[in-house]
């Protein structure tokens, strides 16, 4: 448990310096920023429907080179689901934004439910993850307010499972700890304005 407390703290302290660093940065650049076109809705180009995956977001440029975007991202399948907060900073190789190159930083923040069914037991999770990375990507203009951007990371992922396993009607309860190194990778369609 000590452990546990001990991961929580040092990712809280990891979130507290993201933040830090995200305000700092802006509070830092000398460019002005942009009259127009600041703000961007996006979703996932492609639904994954067969596991009902959906995300939305909003990106907000607040400089020449750098924005700032919230991801909202939830998945089900069958018998479990997550949802997916996804706060991230990126910098623009290029001052038109909605085609260029970009790097970014990001923490993920999940929660997630599961049940699964073996003969006659059964077993409920609930997971937390917290997750932090890099990730490159491609903003492919393809209108005058419209973009695809493209983004390939790597994220180390902090994930606890609680576990209740259900054996004769009783609840036996148990937790799993983990640390996993992740890929994240989307294709979202943006509307800027």
């Amino acid at each position: 448990m000590q452990l546990s407390l001990k991961i929580k703290k040092i990712l809280f302290a990891t979130f507290l310096l993201f933040i830090g660093f995200s305000v700092s940065l802006s509070a830092q650049i000398q460019e002005e920023t942009p009259e127009q076109n600041v703000h961007n809705i996006k979703g996932r180009l492609i639904p994954f429907s067969f596991f009902n995956s959906f995300g939305l977001g909003y990106e907000y440029r607040f400089s020449e080179r750098y924005s700032t975007q919230v991801l909202l991202n939830y998945n089900s399948f069958i018998d479990w689901n997550r949802l997916n907060i996804i706060p991230e900073v990126r910098y623009h190789f290029k001052e038109e934004w909605t085609d260029a190159f970009f790097i970014s930083s990001f923490i993920e923040l999940g929660r997630g439910n599961e049940t699964t069914v073996v003969i006659d037991n059964r077993q409920k999770n609930t997971s937390q993850r917290y997750g932090m990375g890099l990730a490159i990507g491609r903003n492919i203009k393809i209108g005058d307010r419209r973009h695809i951007d493209l983004y390939f990371g790597r994220q180390a992922t902090y994930s606890k499972k609680d576990i209740i396993d259900i054996i004769n009607n009783e609840e036996v309860a148990s937790q799993e700890i983990d640390w996993l190194i992740n890929i994240r990778i989307g294709i979202n369609l943006n509307f800027t304005f």
